[in-house]
């Protein structure tokens, strides 16, 4: 769990980032989008017929907007070809 303290870091690192509540049209000037760990496209047991993409919200896949950052990286999953490139969380190494 964060901490009050780890929040306000966070804030401070990314005051540009934005949740949003659906797939954008477009990339704003400066900014880029980006999603969370959760696949893009539902899985075969989550009775999906033909590989659908997620809705934003719809078994914790989020996107947000933010200024580019170490923390993430060029996702080629296929999500939102309309955007052009996009990005997804840097996974941690072990």
């Amino acid at each position: 769990m964060e901490t009050i303290k780890e929040f306000i870091e966070s804030v401070k690192k990314h005051p540009d980032q934005r949740y949003l509540p659906h797939t954008p049209k477009k990339v704003p000037a400066g900014l880029i989008i980006v999603h969370n760990s959760v696949p893009a496209r539902l899985q075969p047991d989550e009775n999906n017929e033909g590989g659908a993409w997620r809705e934003v919200g719809q078994g914790g896949f989020r996107i947000w907007r933010d200024r580019p950052s170490p923390n993430y990286v060029e996702c080629k999953c296929g999500w939102a070809p309309h955007l052009g490139k996009h990005y997804r969380v840097k996974r941690a190494e072990t």
